[in-house]
């Protein structure tokens, strides 16, 4: 498993940067740090896309802790599932947001309360844009239509998704929020949050977003694992 993005993520605005993530941190510098674990895999029933969200979501807490599964499980520490559904790990203040879709399964794991989602980076769905988009996020569709672009709907459902677990209300209780995008500068309605999202080309093209307190500075660190089966 390889480093394959690094970005210093600051409230409203992404700013690349290349370090070494794991001195970065142990130097204590102060900011929010995120992890984020892919397992892409070429065949996968839903059972499996769901072992490899587990999977995802430990590997995500080694590297946030520092420590291996087994080394967490001694001192007591597991990954439950609350009433809503909603991952969590139990034993350690370190929060956790898993996402899967046919091919792939991502996991955040940060110090503060995180959402991430991911999907196929050419899924479309007007009907479900025109429910439960905002106005201004049905408008820019409809723009990038006009431009021959593709028409984005896997970007704003997958910031609206990440919204919805990083509130952990979901999608039916969340609050009304909107967001304005300028290619992958991501600016969200709700000042308490900050938004990237980012495509990923494997085996097939990706789209993922996460979102996360925008009271701090953000490091993200994304691994991706590649099964060739």
């Amino acid at each position: 498993m390889e480093v394959i993005i690094l970005k210093s993520i600051l409230s409203h605005g992404i700013l690349s940067v290349n370090i070494d993530c794991c001195k970065f941190y142990r130097e204590g510098i102060g900011l929010q740090k995120i992890i984020v674990c892919l397992i892409e895999r070429q065949k996968a029933d839903a059972k499996q896309q769901s072992e490899d969200g587990k999977r995802a979501a430990w590997l995500a807490l080694e590297r946030w802790s520092g420590q291996n599964e087994k080394e967490l499980q001694k001192k007591g520490v597991s990954l439950q599932k609350e009433p809503s559904g909603k991952p969590a790990f139990c034993g350690i203040k370190a929060y956790v947001s898993v996402s899967h879709t046919k091919g792939i399964a991502a996991a955040a794991v940060s110090d503060e309360p995180i959402g991430i989602d991911i999907e196929p980076e050419l899924r479309e769905n007007l009907r479900v844009a025109k429910r439960m988009f905002a106005p201004s996020e049905q408008r820019w569709l409809q723009e990038r239509q006009k431009q021959g672009k593709q028409a984005g709907f896997a970007v704003v459902w997958t910031l609206r998704e990440a919204y919805a677990k990083w509130t952990g209300k979901g999608l039916a209780k969340m609050p009304q929020v909107c967001f304005a995008i300028n290619e992958e500068q991501v600016l969200c309605s709700d000042e308490n949050c900050c938004a990237q999202t980012k495509k990923l080309t494997g085996k097939e093209k990706y789209r993922f977003s996460l979102v996360q307190s925008g009271k701090k500075q953000h490091e993200t660190a994304i691994f991706w694992e590649k099964e060739n089966f």
